[in-house]
């Protein structure tokens, strides 16, 4: 259906004709064909990275791109702590800058 005169079709991206498969002029031509493929097929977007959703819980990236975390021993054995401990623990913490841009690598959408 998709077939030239020359012997390629172009629906399937192949060069039908042996006579013309070990040629150099084949390789031209499967070039032009695989050209004229994107050109059916539309132009595609690249995929976007997608976003690792358990450093999203964790990792939050401020307007002037610092990442933030929650300290850590919040959650248990809180009686034993001091009030002015565990309210130290509830305050969000900045991260080590150099954490900082494997995080970001983690978080893509979200830079």
């Amino acid at each position: 259906m998709g077939e030239t005169a020359i012997g390629i079709d172009v629906s399937r991206g192949e060069v039908s004709n042996p006579a013309l498969r070990n040629d150099t002029e084949s390789a031209k031509i499967n070039a032009r064909i695989s050209c004229k493929k994107r050109e059916m097929e539309g132009s595609e977007m690249a995929k976007a990275a997608k976003t690792k959703r358990t450093a999203a819980k964790r990792f939050k990236i401020t307007g002037s791109g610092k990442v933030i975390r929650q300290r850590v021993g919040g959650q248990h054995y809180m009686l034993k702590k001091s009030k002015r401990r565990k309210r130290d623990l509830k305050r969000s913490e900045e991260v080590h800058p150099s954490y900082e841009r494997a995080l970001k690598a983690l978080l893509p959408g979200k830079v």
